[in-house]
């Protein structure tokens, strides 16, 4: 980054809030990964894309909720989320646990159709458990 027009240094940014959160959930997320896919077939790795996604939905939805100031409000069970939370979950837990260059590599290591059903199922699927797990959480009023 270059220097303002006065040639004065910027300050130091400060690092986004909940850092820690996240790191700690994209280190569980990795590790859960890892040691789920550790048979290296490429079928576990849609398998826990798919479940990352669905995943993902739910925890968008229940931390979109938390934020409201209705839920807040009402003295709710969501009162009391921190609000590290839902960062924890989403950018760090199910950013570690799902993965696009896993996703990638599974897929060159497949041949013909094999890798295009790969390509659907992963797709076609994580987009679907993504809006399920959405449609869930907010069915269920969490």
């Amino acid at each position: 980054m270059s220097p303002p027009p006065t040639g004065r240094p910027l300050p130091p940014t400060p690092p986004p809030p909940h850092l820690a959160a996240v790191a700690l959930g994209a280190a569980a997320g990795g590790a859960l990964r890892h040691t789920l896919s550790h048979r290296r077939s490429p079928w576990v790795v849609v398998a826990i894309n798919i479940a990352g996604c669905g995943l993902l939905g739910a925890a968008s939805a229940s931390t979109a909720l938390a934020g409201t100031g209705a839920a807040a409000a009402a003295g709710g069970r969501w009162a009391r989320v921190p609000p590290a939370l839902g960062p924890a979950l989403t950018v760090g837990f199910c950013g570690g646990l799902t993965t696009f260059s896993t996703y990638v590599l599974a897929a060159g290591r497949l041949g013909g159709g094999e890798r295009l059903a790969y390509l659907l199922v992963s797709n076609g699927g994580g987009g679907l458990a993504a809006v399920l797990g959405g449609t869930a959480v907010r069915r269920l009023g969490l």
